[in-house]
């Protein structure tokens, strides 16, 4: 009898075939202590045995890095974002209003390269009784820059029209600025009753505003009181003080730096957009007001500028030439046609959503504009949320209205060893570990720490784990 037959006839026994069994499974045993499985094949041609190996674990880097979680939220697509212009009078106090200095005035709400951005947590609102928090992109100062000896020309109309706003041909003029207007007076009327500081309510008279439809963009005067131009200036906090050398640092000084240097006010560069007011501020500030044809008093007293969000058209006044008005008194509304999705942002979020944050909306880069509080719509169920008001780096090809799908990313552990997921191992004790080959080719558990999670990968800490290390996954 021939060893084909021999093998080929103990093969196809009952006796055969159970050794055979016995010889893979011994085999599995032996390659699953290796970390791979032998499979006996036979071929059809020459009916000859191979053995293929099935690897049960591969191999992966322990890599250095940041660790980003993303959460969708769907949102709602708006165009048009109203403000209400609220006046303000130095020494007084308006219902809603507040004198106070606003909170910290550092971390996301400092000011950037790209402009200002400044979070409700960080400024009081003031009197802005829409309860619109504003925030702005301050565009790059113009390339042609005033002389500082000549004052920029402005459009002077009569004290009781309706001042200017065609925007003039030299940076800075900023709109008209009205015949025998001296230095804003800040809350300091020349007719009404009471004085600055005292409990009796100051009235000021209204000597000019701006017509309906008309548009506003920062250094536009958008109406006067008692001949002195009230101005509207790029910022992300609305106007809340006088501001002038001996003011506190703040971010309402970076905003306004920010916003006269954009204008062509800082000519040689000299002024370094901070929160702090030094000599180079009081000089661009009276260049300003000189281009204004007032006084260079070198501060900006509180009711003589107020800060918008963007460029915008008035959509409707509240007073007339002639009328009174007091702290707190709404003159004009503005309305800019610009994309915004709005988006109520989850308790579990409200931590990590903040302004100047980029996010995607549907595909397209955006950034958070700023935060505010509304009333809760979940059911009708009273309680306050927080709004994001999110502005699109392109426009959105979606109409007003439409619900958009906006995804939160945001890091949960930063320059840490992160590792897949799959390659973390539960210990019996409730701990967790990763397997580590020997350079002989032993295998060992070294513990871990699960620092954070995101989707396939994870952070950890451990003795012994290092940055390029390698440890073993499931294949």
């Amino acid at each position: 009898m021939s060893t084909a037959n021999t093998f080929e006839s103990s093969s196809t026994s009952p006796v055969g075939r159970r050794r055979a069994g016995r010889l893979v499974a011994v085999l599995v045993v032996v390659a699953a202590t290796a970390g791979a499985v032998f499979v006996l094949t036979r071929s059809d041609d020459d009916e000859s045995t191979t053995a293929a190996t099935v690897p049960l674990t591969k191999e992966v880097t322990v890599e250095r890095g940041d660790l980003v979680v993303s959460e969708s939220v769907d949102g709602s697509l708006e165009e048009t974002d109203t403000v209400s212009v609220i006046h303000r009078i130095e020494g007084q106090q308006s219902v809603g209003a507040s004198n106070s200095t606003p909170q910290a005035t550092t971390g996301s709400g400092a000011p950037t390269a790209a402009g200002l951005t400044a979070s409700p947590a960080s400024a009081s609102t003031e009197s802005l009784s829409s309860g619109v928090s504003l925030s702005v992109s301050v565009a790059p100062p113009d390339t042609s820059t005033p002389d500082p000896a000549v004052p920029p020309t402005t459009t002077v109309p009569p004290t009781t029209t309706v001042p200017s706003t065609t925007e003039p041909s030299t940076p800075g003029a900023g709109g008209g600025a009205p015949v025998g207007g001296g230095a804003p007076t800040g809350g300091v009327p020349t007719s009404g009753s009471g004085t600055t500081g005292s409990s009796a309510t100051v009235s000021q008279v209204i000597t000019g505003v701006a017509n309906v439809g008309d548009e506003i963009e920062s250094g536009d005067v958008l109406y006067t009181v008692e001949s002195s131009p009230v101005v509207a200036l790029a910022g992300a906090l609305p106007a809340w003080r006088t501001m002038s050398r001996s003011s506190a640092d703040g971010l309402d000084i970076a905003q306004l730096e920010a916003a006269l240097v954009a204008l062509g006010y800082d000519p040689d560069g000299d002024v370094v957009v901070d929160q702090e007011w030094d000599s180079d501020t009081t000089a661009m500030v009276r260049r300003w007001q000189s281009g204004l044809r007032l006084d260079d008093t070198g501060e900006v007293a509180l009711g003589s500028v107020v800060f918008i969000a963007h460029t915008g058209a008035v959509t409707g006044t509240s007073v007339s030439v002639g009328d009174e008005v007091q702290d707190g008194s709404s003159v004009l509304s503005l309305s800019g046609t610009v994309q915004q999705v709005i988006i109520e942002v989850p308790e579990e979020l409200q931590a990590n959503v903040t302004p100047s944050m980029p996010v995607d909306i549907a595909g397209t880069p955006g950034t958070v504009q700023r935060l505010r509080s509304a009333a809760a719509t979940d059911g009708g169920s009273e309680g306050v949320t927080v709004q994001a008001v999110i502005v699109p780096d392109t426009p959105l090809t979606s109409p007003a209205g439409s619900v958009v799908k906006v995804t939160i990313s945001y890091s949960v552990a930063i320059d840490q060893l992160v590792v897949a997921t799959e390659a973390i191992v539960s210990r019996l004790d409730g701990g967790y570990a990763v397997e580590v080959a020997d350079a002989d080719g032993a295998h060992s558990f070294v513990p871990v720490e699960v620092v954070a999670v995101s989707g396939n990968r994870t952070a950890i800490t451990g003795d012994g784990i290092i940055e390029s290390m390698t440890v073993l996954a499931p294949a």
